[in-house]
C-alpha cells in the first residue's frame, strides 16, 4: 500500500475482525490465501497478522504512561500569549504561538529562548487545548482567591480548608449569574 493511504490502527483492527470468521473456518490453504489478501490490504508482515488472529484484537492500554513532554516554561508561554489574544480558542492561538512569542520577547513580556520557540512550533492542537483548560482552571481558583481577599480583605482566610473550599464552589457556581453577593461563612476556626 505505498502508494495509498495507510490504515489507521483502528481501522485494520475492524477489518480483521470481518476478516476473522472467515479465518478460523477456513482449511490451510485457504488461510493462506486470506492470509496474502490481509498482508496487501493492511500492511502487516504475514506473522504479525497470525499472532492476531489466534490472538486477541482487543488493544491493551499502554504499561506505562508517559511523561510531560512540555514543562513550565511552555505553560509560563501559552498563560501570556493566550491573554495577549484576549483568550481566543485553542484552534486559533496555535498557529500563531511563535510569532506572537517572538513578538512578546521583543517587548520583554516573556523569554523567549530557542528550546521554547522550538516547542511552541512543534507542539500540537490537542496539547495547546489541554493546557489552556488546566491553566484556565488554576487561574480561575487564583481569581476567587483575589476575590475572596477583596471581599473580606485579608490576605490568607482563618478559616478551615473545607470551608475556604465551599466558599470557592460558591463563588465559582455564582460567578456569571449577574447578582452580586457578599458570603460570609461562619464555622471552628482551626484555633478551636
Amino acid at each position: 500500500m505505498p502508494d495509498e493511504e495507510k490504515m489507521t490502527l483502528d481501522e485494520r483492527r475492524k477489518y480483521l475482525r470481518l476478516i476473522r470468521k472467515r479465518y478460523v473456518k477456513a482449511c490451510r490453504r485457504e488461510r493462506g490465501l486470506l492470509l496474502d489478501k490481509m498482508e496487501a490490504v493492511t500492511g502487516l508482515h504475514r506473522k504479525s497478522l497470525i499472532r492476531l488472529m489466534s490472538g486477541s484484537l482487543e488493544r491493551r492500554p499502554r504499561q506505562r504512561q508517559r511523561g510531560r513532554t512540555y514543562g513550565p516554561q511552555v505553560d509560563d508561554a501559552l498563560r501570556v500569549i493566550s491573554e495577549s489574544f484576549d483568550h481566543i480558542c485553542a484552534e486559533r492561538l496555535q498557529p500563531n504561538l511563535v510569532w506572537m512569542a517572538t513578538h512578546l520577547a521583543r517587548h520583554g513580556e516573556i523569554e523567549a529562548s530557542p528550546t521554547l520557540l522550538d516547542q511552541l512550533s512543534r507542539i500540537s492542537l490537542s496539547t495547546v487545548r489541554r493546557t489552556l483548560n488546566r491553566l484556565r482552571h488554576l487561574d480561575g481558583d487564583q481569581h476567587l482567591r483575589g476575590l475572596w481577599e477583596s471581599l473580606c480583605g485579608l490576605s490568607k482566610p482563618n478559616l478551615t480548608n473545607e470551608v475556604s473550599a465551599g466558599l470557592f464552589r460558591f463563588l465559582r457556581n455564582n460567578e456569571n449569574d449577574g447578582i452580586g453577593r457578599a458570603v460570609l461563612f461562619t464555622g471552628p476556626t482551626p484555633d478551636a
